[in-house]
Order: structure tokens, then C-alpha cells, then sequence
């Protein structure tokens, strides 16, 4: 008995110590464990200071209006109102409200900034000048004058007017005729046109195209796509004629086009249209009531196009049709900002890596930045589009006339606005603009105009990877990120987008792209060599896009010098080959400072290939290298027209790739609002600001980049 006491005792006691022995690693587990979740905390806030500089964190988006705007900023809607205010209580003027207007009438077409002139700009940002008063650019449509007139006026200062005066450097009085198409004017011919077929060419119309103009049902046509005709064109010094072709409203409209036209010449005065000529099934006529005896009494040849009905299976509807490339739904890539936005916007003005600019939207010319500088040195003081131009070819009236320069349709305002995830990523910052048209007291507030991202290409900006004896295996390779600025206008049928990006080396890079619909014309074996067969009765015609940009380059200062590096072949003896008299071919350059205006416009030529050079012939490197800006322009194509013929004097600055000009305030845009019908007198003629022979060396230059898509 005693001996199991002590047996029991000692086993007692072996598990005390056991327990004990547990209790204390037990603890030790827990002080480990501790350790390491210290130890990570540490080593994870040391991972997130090296991986998110401190700089990294500042995030402003600040878009609201500012009270002191900067000297880039469009109107603000206090501006505005102050504006409109002083304008129409100047008695002179005679303005009528916006819902009264009428093309005999005076109205305000439009209002914008007056960016100040740019040496005034410059002394207020770089020398601590006196900021350059706001004025506003106002454009009035005096249809009540006789001859009427348009009108042009800076007014200021903003907010609180009191002075208006004319545009320095601008033609005065400008011709009525060259005015753009407006509301007033489209709403009117439209509807009196298509009331005189109507009633004219009743059977005409529904037997040969299925549809009437009123009391139409699902089978509705209508008198759309107006092609001017410009006094260049039509021989009328003073015309304003315009074709007006059919189509059926079946969406989208552009794709219906119909074998008729009509020629209008609007009356302002009497408010009415006079029908110059009739095109119908490749016959043309000189009244609508000569084509309805003609179709009476048989002697005009015939056609019959059935109205399709429209449904969801139409081919110009954008119901998605088809059958999807995944069996199994998987979503896009998609980009994330994991640490919160590394750019800033206030009001205007971005920050981003180095970069700062600001960034407005011109009502009539669109995009434009100005005081773009990349680690505070500026490198241009603008960059903007100036024009784009469709220029189209067939055989029928209403394709063979459109030469379309879409700043007569104010290209600002054909922004209508971005959607997240499709025309930008979700992540971007959207940003609105206001303009000052026709229609409004107010400013007019358009959505989501522009949006700002950052973007990676998923290709390096640089890297290399080798090896060395003795050292092995290395690697640098940095992602190239960029900012991206962007903005989408819709012309009708065309969406263009623009992008200004901003790259981590220095590079800015302008981008043009085309989507949307063709402007279609009802296909007949004469459009054969303008285009091709594209659906039942549809030809796509041929026709080219021009895309005209503004670069105001400032390299270590205002004064710049171009010039070229011209590359080409040599040869020297190659006294190692063992052929007599051998020759080793190569290439050289040589530098080429182009002195005038004359010798700065350039023409592209596989021939002679050339690096195109901008910088300050004071500032230089330790090697006696002047730091440049070179100037990659890669969607040239050659513009085919001859010089001075038709309406291409308006697009004189189509005849060169690049072209600079000693800087003129009175050369601010190379087109005009007025473009579409000015072209036998532009008022804007870009070749007159490179004809002057002028000095561009040492100069404080403009240059004219064309981008071209055919």
C-alpha cells in the first residue's frame, strides 16, 4: 500500500512539472508571436514609407469656379452674367433676347475668353507684372443693319464691364454671307424646304422613296446634311447657297441618304428660301416644279427606293447584335489607384510628376493648353487645335461639294460629354465646361468635357537586362505611366478624340483619333471611283480628315531657334577591304537653321529624312550642346488639291507638315469661325503669315503641326 502511495506521488509530481514545464513554453510561443507581430507591423510601415513617398499623398481636385480666375480660365458663370448684362443695355447694339432671335435680326452668336496677349501674360507669370485684365471675345450677327453685318468685340474688364471695343488685328465688318449656320437659319430653311417638296413633288417623293415629309408615320424623311456653297465655289461674290440632301429618319440617319438634293439660297431678310437647282436619279433641274411636270408627263427617268421598317436588327442602330466572343462572361482588366491620385487639378491647373499647365476648351476651336512646364521650366506656352477639315469627293451634289471646317460649327461645344469606363477609365477625374451660345442668358454647363488619368502603357519607358563576368545578372526597368488629358467631340457623324499626354521623361505626345459613322450617299454606278458599295444602296465615299494643331514652344526662354538635321548618305574609303579602290557607305547630318517663315515651312520627303530641332542657342550643356525639343509628327499624309483652286485657301496651312512663324498677336489661329464660306477671300489666310520673309532666328516663334487622316 505504501508503495503505490509513493508511486502515485511521484506521478503527481511528474505532471506538476510537466504542466509546468508547458506553461512556460506556452509563454515563450506568446512572447515569439508577439515579437513577430511587432517585428511585421515595423517592417510592413518601413515597406509602405519606401513603396508611398510622402508626396504621393497629396491629392486636391479642386473644379470649382474660381473668384480670381487665372488668365486661362474660361468665362465664369459671375462673368457671364455680368457680361450679358452690360451687353444688352448698350442701346447701339440693339440686341433681342435669345428666344427672340431671328437672322434679321441682332443677336449674340457667341461668347468667349480673350486669352491677354502673350508678352503681357509673361511679364505677369514670370516677373511678378500687373495681371492682364479678363475681357470676353463676343461675336454679334447684326441681321438688322443694312448691309448686315457680323461683329466682333473684346469687352471689359471682367466681371463688372465698361468698355467694348473692336478685335485689334481683326478684319472689321465682316460679310454677312460668311457667317456659320445657326439655329435661326437651319430651323427655317428646313422647314420651308421640306413644306415646298411637299406639297410639290407629293407622288414623287412616296412613290420613289416610300415616305412623306408630314402626317409620315414610321416612314419619315427629312431634308438634313447641309454642304456649303461657297462663293469660291458657286462664283457669287456675295452667295450663301447651301445643298440640303434627303434622308429617312431611321437611326442613325446618315446611313439613309436618298437620290435627291436641293440647292437653297436663303433670303435673311424676308425670312425665305429660293430653290436654285434639283437633283433627283443623277438629272438635275432648275425648280422643284420643273422636276414635278417632268415626272408627270414621263420624260424624267424613274426610281423606286421601298422605306425598309426599322427595328432592332437595323444595321445603323447600335443595338448590340451578334454572337460574343466569350462562351463564359469574364470582366475587362481594369486600372486601380491604389494609393489615391498622384495628380492635383485646382480649378484649372494640373500638377503631375513634375508636369504643371492648365488646360481650357475654346468654344470655337476646342482643346487648348497653355504654360505647359515640366520640372518649372516651361517648354511651351501653348499647345491647342486650331482645325479640323473633312474634305469629301462623289458625283452627286451632296457628297461632290462638303468641304467641312468644323470650327464653323463651334468644335467646343460638340463635346458631349465622356462616359466612365468606356471613353475614359472609371478611376479618371471628369470635368465640365461652360459656354456662352445662342441659346443662352446663362452659361450653358456641358458635362463631363474633359477627363484627366493616369495610364499605364504596359510597355517599359526604359530597361535593360544583361550580364557581366564577374558581376552577374542585373536589371533597371522603369513603368511607363502617363497622365492623360482628354477630350471627344461629336461632328454630326464623326467622334474625334483628342489626347494630350504627358509622359515621366519630358515627352508630350498629341494624339488624334476617328470613330463614328461615314457620311454616307446613296450608291449608283457613278460614285464607283469616290468610294465603294458598303450596304443596299450605300456608298462610302472618299474623303480626308485634316487635323491643324498649334505648338508655342519656349525653350530655356522665348527665344528659339528652328532647325533640321538632314540625314544623308556618305561614303568613305575602306582602306581594310582587299577590293581596290573600296568604299564603305553610311550617313551623316548636318545641322540646317532655317532663317525666315519661308524656309520654316516644311514638307515631308522620304528622300531627305530630318530630326526637326527647337531650342535656345544661349543655353547650352558642358559639351556645347543646346538642350531641343524635337518636333515627331507620324500621321502626315500629302493634301492632293491644287494651291488657290476652290475652297482650299482656307486651308492653306494644309501645304506644309510643320510651319513656323515669328509669334504675331494678330496670327493667333491659322483658321477662322468663318472658314466654311470664305475661301476666294479667307479671313484667316495662314500662307499670308509665312509670306512675310520674317526673321525666325533668335525669335520668339509659333509652329503649325498637321496631323492628316485619309
Amino acid at each position: 500500500m505504501e508503495s503505490a502511495k509513493s508511486e502515485m506521488e511521484k506521478y503527481r509530481r511528474s505532471i506538476g512539472r510537466w504542466r509546468m514545464v508547458a506553461f512556460v513554453l506556452l509563454l515563450c510561443m506568446l512572447a515569439l508571436l508577439v515579437g513577430i507581430i511587432i517585428i511585421s507591423f515595423v517592417k510592413n510601415r518601413q515597406l509602405e514609407e519606401q513603396v508611398v513617398p510622402e508626396c504621393s499623398g497629396k491629392e486636391e481636385i479642386n473644379l470649382a469656379q474660381p473668384d480670381d480666375p487665372s488668365v486661362f480660365h474660361d468665362l465664369t458663370a459671375v462673368e457671364v452674367r455680368g457680361l450679358m448684362k452690360y451687353l444688352h443695355s448698350q442701346k447701339s447694339l440693339n440686341l433681342v433676347q435669345p428666344a427672340e432671335k431671328r437672322t434679321n435680326n441682332s443677336y449674340l452668336y457667341l461668347a468667349e475668353i480673350y486669352v491677354p496677349a502673350k508678352m503681357k501674360v509673361l511679364d505677369y507669370l514670370d516677373h511678378n507684372g500687373v495681371k492682364p485684365e479678363r475681357e470676353a471675345i463676343v461675336t454679334i450677327f447684326r441681321g438688322d443693319k443694312r448691309p448686315p453685318v457680323v461683329e466682333e468685340y473684346l469687352v471689359g474688364p471682367l466681371p463688372n464691364p465698361n468698355h467694348w471695343k473692336e478685335v485689334p488685328f481683326r478684319r472689321q465688318k465682316i460679310p454677312f454671307n460668311l457667317r456659320p449656320l445657326t439655329s435661326p437659319e437651319l430651323d427655317s430653311e428646313i422647314f420651308l424646304l421640306e413644306d415646298a417638296i411637299h406639297s410639290t413633288l407629293y407622288d414623287l417623293v412616296l412613290e420613289s422613296f416610300g415616305g412623306k415629309f408630314r402626317d409620315c408615320g414610321d416612314k419619315c424623311l427629312t431634308m438634313q446634311s447641309p454642304a456649303p456653297f461657297s462663293p469660291a465655289v458657286s462664283g457669287v461674290p456675295h452667295g450663301r447657297k447651301i445643298w440640303y440632301t434627303m434622308l429617312r429618319t431611321i437611326d442613325f440617319f446618315i446611313l439613309h441618304p436618298l437620290d435627291f438634293a436641293v440647292l437653297v439660297d436663303f433670303n435673311y431678310e424676308t425670312q425665305n428660301i429660293a430653290i436654285d437647282a434639283v437633283w433627283y436619279h443623277g438629272q438635275s433641274f432648275s425648280s422643284l416644279e420643273e422636276l414635278a411636270t417632268g415626272y408627270s408627263d414621263g420624260s424624267v427617268t424613274k426610281m423606286k427606293v421601298p422605306y425598309s421598317p426599322e427595328n432592332d436588327n437595323t444595321f445603323s442602330k447600335m443595338t448590340r447584335r451578334g454572337q460574343a466572343f466569350q462562351n463564359e462572361f469574364k470582366r475587362d482588366p481594369i486600372e486601380v489607384e491604389p494609393d489615391g491620385k498622384r495628380y492635383s487639378i485646382h480649378h484649372n491647373h494640373v500638377e503631375y510628376m513634375g508636369w504643371k499647365f492648365y488646360y481650357r476648351m475654346s468654344t470655337v476651336a476646342g482643346p487648348q493648353l497653355y504654360d505647359i512646364r515640366f520640372r518649372n521650366e516651361r517648354i511651351a506656352y501653348e499647345i491647342s487645335l486650331q482645325e479640323i477639315v473633312v474634305l469629301y469627293s462623289g458625283f452627286k451634289p451632296g457628297q461632290m461639294f462638303p468641304d467641312y471646317y468644323d470650327s464653323c460649327t463651334l468644335i467646343g461645344p460638340q463635346d458631349k460629354g465622356l462616359v466612365p469606363g468606356i471613353d475614359c477609365p472609371a478611376h479618371a477625374t471628369f470635368m465640365d465646361t461652360s459656354f456662352v451660345l445662342e441659346s443662352s442668358k446663362e452659361p450653358l454647363t456641358f458635362k463631363n468635357t474633359f477627363c484627366i488619368f493616369e495610364h499605364n502603357t504596359g510597355y517599359p519607358l526604359r530597361r535593360h537586362h544583361s550580364y557581366a563576368m564577374g558581376y552577374g545578372s542585373y536589371y533597371e526597368g522603369m513603368s511607363n505611366v502617363v497622365l492623360t488629358l482628354r477630350s471627344v467631340f461629336t461632328v454630326v457623324n464623326y467622334d474625334y478624340i483628342f489626347d494630350f499626354i504627358f509622359f515621366q521623361n519630358g515627352v508630350v505626345q498629341v494624339r488624334a483619333i476617328s470613330t463614328g459613322y461615314i457620311l454616307a450617299t446613296f450608291h449608283t454606278d457613278q460614285e464607283a471611283p469616290y468610294g465603294a458599295q458598303v450596304h443596299d444602296h450605300i456608298n462610302g465615299n472618299l474623303h480626308t480628315h485634316l487635323f491643324n494643331f498649334k505648338v508655342d514652344i519656349d525653350i530655356k526662354g522665348k527665344t528659339n531657334r528652328f532647325a533640321t538635321w538632314d540625314i544623308a548618305p556618305t561614303s568613305r574609303p575602306n582602306d581594310y577591304s582587299a577590293t581596290p579602290n573600296a568604299k564603305y557607305h553610311m550617313t551623316n547630318y548636318s545641322r540646317n537653321v532655317k532663317d525666315t517663315e519661308l524656309a520654316g515651312a516644311y514638307k515631308f520627303n522620304f528622300e531627305t529624312p530630318k530630326y526637326l530641332l527647337f531650342y535656345n542657342e544661349q543655353e547650352k550643356n558642358a559639351y556645347g550642346n543646346p538642350k531641343a525639343y524635337r518636333i515627331v509628327n507620324r500621321g502626315m499624309v500629302k493634301q492632293l488639291f491644287a494651291e488657290g483652286e476652290g475652297n482650299e485657301p482656307a486651308a492653306s496651312w494644309a501645304r506644309y507638315q510643320v510651319a513656323v512663324t515669328k509669334y504675331q498677336e494678330s496670327e493667333r489661329r491659322s483658321s477662322s469661325a468663318y472658314a466654311y464660306m470664305d475661301s476666294s477671300d479667307p479671313v484667316v489666310q495662314f500662307q499670308n503669315f509665312i509670306d512675310k520673309y520674317e526673321s525666325i532666328v533668335d525669335e520668339v516663334c509659333s509652329r503649325y503641326l498637321f496631323i492628316f487622316y485619309s
